[in-house]
């Protein structure tokens, strides 16, 4: 049996309390470091948080999702607006560690840290391909633990969700050329559709999809409306704007097969202006 002895407990340089528990035998004493903040750090750090509005408020526009992989850290930043980012973390030590989007080219960086009152503290910048790293001007955003964010939409956009003539025709589709500003709806109606090759999904596997607007889950989760056209596989859903205004509607594409968890294949992403 192993006893924690409480009254054995210092702190360290970065405010962590060390346990120290007394195995039987002849083994060593097993030393347990506890952070001042308890899974708060960037050692231990997974959930979701939201941005601390006020004294008690979350703003859950303003989120972002961690997972832990053994000693690798992620993050899904939703900054503000309809895209999330995906970045990974270099951890500096406990107390702070800095994210950096994928790919090449200027990214979007975040600086983040513990406070003294074991909030996420988080400044949004960018670094250049050469290396420059440019914060920006907004005062830096401080997060709070927010389980009640896990059922919002964190995936990176891959492609494009299409609507209208391009979501019934996989020419048209190709045709279509990327939108510079979120074009202008009119009408309630506005069935999306994604697209993707038919090898996708192998024999006895299942095409999914969860469709989410404004990164809630207020559609379809698990949909199954796909279906085979024009030698590619259609992923369709007849989608209803419910609210004028700017939205982004994003479609998981998803395959399941037997003895398999699903396995995301795409995040097809749409903003639109309905009027």
């Amino acid at each position: 049996m192993r006893f924690l002895i409480p009254v054995i407990t210092v702190m360290t340089a970065l405010g962590a309390g060390c346990g120290i528990e007394m195995p039987t035998g002849s083994q060593q004493p097993e030393v347990i470091v506890r952070h001042r903040c308890g899974d708060v750090n960037f050692n231990d750090l997974n959930g979701t948080f939201g941005k601390l509005q006020g004294e008690n408020g979350v703003n859950s526009k303003f989120r972002v999702k961690f997972e832990k992989d053994g000693d690798k850290l992620r993050g899904f930043w939703v900054p503000g607006g309809l895209q999330a980012f995906a970045m990974d973390a270099v951890v500096k030590d406990a107390d702070s560690a800095v994210f950096t989007e994928a790919g090449s080219g200027e990214r979007r960086r975040i600086w983040a840290s513990v406070t003294s009152d074991c909030r996420l503290e988080a400044q949004l910048g960018t670094v250049g391909s050469d290396g420059a790293e440019t914060k920006g001007p907004a005062p830096a955003d401080k997060y709070v633990p927010f389980p009640e964010l896990a059922n919002r939409d964190y995936e990176p956009c891959t492609e494009q969700l299409y609507f209208g003539a391009s979501s019934k025709s996989y020419g048209a589709s190709k045709k279509s050329k990327p939108y510079e500003k979120p074009p202008v709806v009119r009408s309630s109606n506005m069935p999306v559709a994604a697209w993707g090759p038919v090898g996708e999904v192998g024999p006895g596997c299942t095409a999914l999809f969860d469709l989410w607007t404004d990164g809630q889950s207020m559609e379809i989760i698990g949909g199954k409306t796909v279906e085979e056209k024009g030698g590619m596989l259609r992923w369709y859903h007849p989608y209803e704007n419910d609210f004028l205004g700017l939205h982004g509607v994003s479609m998981h594409r998803k395959v399941k097969c037997e003895g398999a968890d699903a396995k995301l294949l795409g995040v097809a992403c749409l903003q639109v202006e309905v009027k």
